[in-house]
Order: C-alpha cells, then sequence, then structure tokens
C-alpha cells in the first residue's frame, strides 16, 4: 500500500532539502549536457561520413593533402567518443560542487 498520501511538502523537503547545488554545479551539468549533444553529433557524422560518401576526398585548410572519407570518419568518431565521455564525467564530477 502506498504512503505517498501521507507526506506533506515539509517532510518531503526535510528528507532532501533543498536544491543546495552551487551555480558551477549547475554550469558543469549545462556544459557536460552539451559536450555529450556535440560528440554524439560528431559520432554520427562520422558514421554517416564513414557509410555515406566512401569514394569523396576532402580537401583540408592550410595546405593540408586531400583526405579520403574513412580517414575523416575515423577522426570524428573518436574525438566525438572522447568529447562524450568528457561530457559525462563533468555531469559526474559536478554532483561533488
Amino acid at each position: 500500500m502506498s504512503d505517498t498520501g501521507i507526506v506533506d511538502r515539509q517532510r518531503v523537503r526535510d528528507v532532501y532539502g533543498d536544491s543546495n547545488w552551487s551555480l558551477d554545479g549547475r554550469l558543469a551539468v549545462a556544459l557536460g549536457i552539451i559536450a555529450m549533444l556535440i560528440g554524439l553529433g560528431a559520432i554520427v557524422t562520422g558514421a554517416w561520413i564513414a557509410y555515406g560518401n566512401t569514394a569523396t576526398m576532402f580537401h583540408l585548410p592550410g595546405g593540408m593533402p586531400p583526405a579520403e572519407g574513412q580517414t575523416i570518419s575515423l577522426y570524428l568518431v573518436a574525438c566525438g567518443a572522447l568529447t562524450t565521455l568528457l561530457g559525462g564525467f563533468s555531469i559526474y564530477k559536478s554532483q561533488d560542487m
């Protein structure tokens, strides 16, 4: 049997407390979510390039030689995975702030 009718607002506040996250913690969560979205976007873009444009050569800036699609997609997936992991770590560590 549920006892949700017994608990009032004051008792819930006593049990859980008010939101005690600092501004730094909230900023770390926001930036972590943004980093995870950017990382997942890079992973999806890398997979799309790998499966869709296999014969395309990509011209790089700064006088660098053109790169193949597989090289660019591998770079995007690796950087996207690293960015996603760092965003998740930022969200995890924001609990300590």
